[in-house]
């Protein structure tokens, strides 16, 4: 079946002309969810055409118009802070077709599926993980079978009552490997600074303030099996705006030791990406850490989230301003 995957991007009004604005404005790096998703569906052998709204800096679905004409689903990944042009293309897209099945995904559908499906002509959601969720509802699309049978999907019935069904366990570490990297090929030249990558999925940690889908959950790949996906994101570098990677994962460097021995590898194969990533200060303090690694990383981001103890301890952090500081002294 043909599908059309859009990337909303987060949009606001400046002097009057609605824009892109915070990190799309900016276009670090490409929609990770979406282009991966589109691989895994392309290799099950489904048409797929990525609606990438964000690399375009627009809210208009109208260059996509004929692929949305002939699809047979339409997906649409929503932040909350993108959720505005998520509506705006659903709109978009049921003036044009009101018979086209739309399923939505990311965090903000996640935890407002109910409010979503009642409010809004879309049939479906997949809550939290899609990689397994969305080729499922696109076999029982295709076969017509119950939709009661595809994980982490909230759909209404014949009825119009709002069925959510049961939640598939964690996507394990090592599967996650096992999945294609996303299809770089078709990104506009320089239409983002650099290319995205995931070595892990979730966080260890339980801070009370964020947002992240999967707490106390980290799921590490295997050292290895990184290094070489890695090295073919690396191959596709020419599509960004600099030779750079973006490691997408909650936190990179959760576990010191395996970023020193992914650092480690990627010496031994002869590859030397710049990285950008995530971390904590506790992470830079590990024995041996910053020596290892500083000279692959072009940017590292810490949240230091708070400037005294007592904040730091109710939010959950791990940390105190002792450690923050000592961390930012480590020379990069």
């Amino acid at each position: 079946m043909k599908v059309v995957l859009v990337a909303a991007p987060i949009m606001d009004y400046r002097e009057g002309r609605l824009c892109s604005i915070a990190m799309d404005a900016a276009r670090e790096c490409p929609p990770y969810g979406i282009y991966a998703l589109a691989s895994i569906l392309r290799e099950a052998d489904h048409e797929v055409v990525v609606a990438d709204l964000i690399a375009l800096g627009s809210n208009s679905i109208i260059s996509f118009q004929s692929h949305l004409q002939d699809c047979a689903l339409v997906g649409i990944g929503a932040t909350t802070l993108s959720w505005p042009t998520a509506r705006d293309v659903i709109t978009q897209i049921r003036q044009l077709r009101q018979d086209v099945p739309i399923v939505l995904g990311g965090i903000h559908p996640t935890m407002f599926d109910r409010y979503i499906l009642a409010m809004f002509p879309v049939q479906f959601v997949v809550r939290g993980e899609g990689e397994m969720a969305l080729p499922a509802l696109c076999r029982a699309l295709e076969s017509n079978a119950d939709l009661a049978q595809v994980p982490n999907l909230s759909w209404k019935d014949g009825e119009g009552r709002v069925v959510r069904n049961p939640l598939a366990p964690l996507i394990p570490a090592g599967k996650l490997a096992s999945f294609p990297l996303p299809d770089y090929s078709e990104l506009p030249d320089g239409a983002y600074k650099t290319l995205s990558i995931e070595s892990s999925r979730g966080c260890a940690f339980d801070c009370s303030f964020c947002s992240t889908s999967y707490r106390r959950s980290w799921r590490p790949m295997p050292a290895g099996a990184f290094v070489d996906r890695m090295a073919a994101v690396m191959s596709q570098l020419s599509r960004a705006q600099h030779p750079i990677i973006h490691v997408v994962d909650d936190e990179f460097s959760t576990n010191p030791r395996r970023a020193m021995t992914i650092i480690d590898l990627m010496g031994r194969r002869g590859l030397a990406p710049q990285l950008v990533y995530d971390s904590r200060a506790t992470d830079i303090l590990h024995d041996g850490f910053i020596s290892s690694i500083k000279g692959l990383t072009h940017r590292l981001l810490v949240g230091a989230e708070c400037g005294y103890d007592e904040g730091l301890s109710r939010i959950g952090k791990g940390t105190s301003c002792e450690v923050l500081e000592h961390a930012a002294r480590k020379p990069l």
